[in-house]
Protein backbone atom coordinates (compact mmCIF):
# COMPACT_ATOMS: atom_id res chain seq x y z
CA UNK A 1 0.00 0.00 0.00
CA UNK A 2 2.88 2.84 0.75
CA UNK A 3 4.49 1.38 -2.44
CA UNK A 4 1.18 3.14 -4.32
CA UNK A 5 1.02 5.57 -2.15
CA UNK A 6 4.36 6.70 -3.44
CA UNK A 7 3.53 6.02 -6.76
CA UNK A 8 0.25 8.12 -6.25
CA UNK A 9 2.87 11.00 -5.02
CA UNK A 10 5.29 10.66 -7.76
CA UNK A 11 2.32 10.50 -10.26
CA UNK A 12 1.04 13.94 -9.14
CA UNK A 13 4.65 15.70 -9.09
CA UNK A 14 4.66 14.45 -12.94
CA UNK A 15 1.44 15.98 -13.77
CA UNK A 16 2.37 19.03 -11.96
CA UNK A 17 5.71 19.74 -13.70
CA UNK A 18 4.42 18.57 -16.69
CA UNK A 19 1.20 21.36 -16.46
CA UNK A 20 3.42 24.35 -15.42
CA UNK A 21 5.58 23.37 -18.86
CA UNK A 22 2.64 23.27 -20.66
CA UNK A 23 1.55 27.03 -19.26
CA UNK A 24 4.85 28.25 -19.72
CA UNK A 25 4.77 26.70 -23.15
CA UNK A 26 1.35 28.28 -23.87
CA UNK A 27 2.40 31.38 -22.33
CA UNK A 28 5.57 31.62 -24.97
CA UNK A 29 3.06 31.00 -27.99
CA UNK A 30 0.91 33.56 -26.97
CA UNK A 31 3.81 35.85 -26.91
CA UNK A 32 5.28 34.64 -30.24
CA UNK A 33 1.97 35.31 -31.39
CA UNK A 34 1.88 39.02 -30.08
CA UNK A 35 5.38 39.74 -31.97
CA UNK A 36 4.35 37.68 -35.22
CA UNK A 37 1.38 40.50 -35.20
CA UNK A 38 3.55 43.82 -34.54
CA UNK A 39 5.63 42.62 -37.25
CA UNK A 40 2.58 42.01 -39.28
CA UNK A 41 1.89 45.78 -38.94
CA UNK A 42 5.96 46.86 -38.87
CA UNK A 43 5.59 45.17 -42.33
CA UNK A 44 2.31 46.96 -43.25
CA UNK A 45 3.83 50.14 -42.25
CA UNK A 46 6.68 49.86 -44.44
CA UNK A 47 4.46 48.84 -47.57
CA UNK A 48 2.67 51.73 -47.12
CA UNK A 49 6.09 54.08 -46.70
CA UNK A 50 7.16 52.34 -49.62
CA UNK A 51 4.55 53.10 -51.75
CA UNK A 52 4.47 56.90 -49.96
CA UNK A 53 7.97 57.07 -51.49
CA UNK A 54 6.91 56.02 -54.80
CA UNK A 55 4.24 58.54 -55.14
CA UNK A 56 6.78 61.09 -53.94
CA UNK A 57 9.41 59.99 -56.60
CA UNK A 58 7.03 59.82 -59.45
CA UNK A 59 5.63 63.49 -58.58
CA UNK A 60 9.27 64.42 -58.51
CA UNK A 61 10.11 63.40 -61.80
CA UNK A 62 6.87 65.06 -62.77
CA UNK A 63 8.07 68.41 -61.53
CA UNK A 64 11.23 67.62 -62.91
CA UNK A 65 9.77 67.22 -66.67
CA UNK A 66 7.64 70.09 -65.82
CA UNK A 67 10.63 72.14 -65.42
CA UNK A 68 12.40 70.77 -68.41
CA UNK A 69 9.76 71.80 -70.63
CA UNK A 70 9.51 75.65 -68.60
CA UNK A 71 13.55 75.80 -69.42
CA UNK A 72 12.80 74.84 -73.13
CA UNK A 73 9.78 77.20 -73.21
CA UNK A 74 11.75 80.39 -71.70
CA UNK A 75 14.93 78.91 -74.14
CA UNK A 76 12.83 79.13 -76.98
CA UNK A 77 11.07 82.76 -75.90
CA UNK A 78 14.90 84.26 -75.63
CA UNK A 79 15.73 82.65 -78.83
CA UNK A 80 12.49 84.60 -80.38
CA UNK A 81 13.02 88.35 -78.38
CA UNK A 82 16.82 88.04 -79.70
CA UNK A 83 15.67 87.19 -83.06
CA UNK A 84 13.30 90.25 -83.12
CA UNK A 85 15.49 92.47 -81.77
CA UNK A 86 18.11 91.69 -84.42
CA UNK A 87 15.94 91.83 -87.32
CA UNK A 88 14.26 95.34 -85.91
CA UNK A 89 18.44 96.44 -85.69
CA UNK A 90 19.01 95.17 -89.22
CA UNK A 91 16.08 97.31 -90.66
CA UNK A 92 16.79 100.34 -88.99
CA UNK A 93 20.62 100.21 -90.27
CA UNK A 94 19.49 99.66 -93.90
Amino acid sequence: MEQGIAQAAEAKDSIESLAQTVAEAAQGAAQIAASSQQQLVGMDQVAIAMESIKVSSAQGVEGTRQLETGAQNLQGWTEMKQLVECTGCRRRTM
